[in-house]
């Protein structure tokens, strides 16, 4: 049975593909990183116009809001990094991140990844 609730939070594996440099051949080299999120289920016109009122940092402003918690984020030092809105900002702002977060959100919501 489906239930309409009025807020629905869920977890999503999201992977981030960071960038660190080039092979032999000069092919560009990623580490794959996993982590899982939860995510606040926002109406999707609501996420488009969150996405459309931010202007040139889109992802922020979204991520600030249906960002609810995470696993598997850590510091430098390896110490698990609490989901805080400085954090959540800290890593929107980080291109391969933030596009990671966004398309791994809206894939969930629409079964087909964000277009740019």
């Amino acid at each position: 049975m489906f239930r309409l609730e009025e807020s629905h939070e869920f977890e999503w594996p999201v992977e981030i593909r960071k960038p660190v440099g080039v092979d032999p051949q000069r092919r560009p080299r990623y580490e794959s990183h996993r982590i899982v999120v939860t995510f606040r289920a926002l109406p999707l016109d609501e996420a488009a116009g969150a996405m459309e009122e931010s202007g040139d940092a889109p992802r922020e402003p979204l991520m600030q809001r249906v960002i609810v918690a995470w696993q598997g984020v850590h510091d430098s030092d390896g110490e698990a990094l609490p989901c805080t809105p400085d954090n959540v900002a800290r890593l929107t702002r980080i291109g391969y991140v933030g596009a990671a977060l966004t398309e791994a959100y809206f894939r969930a919501l629409t079964g087909r990844a964000e277009k740019n």
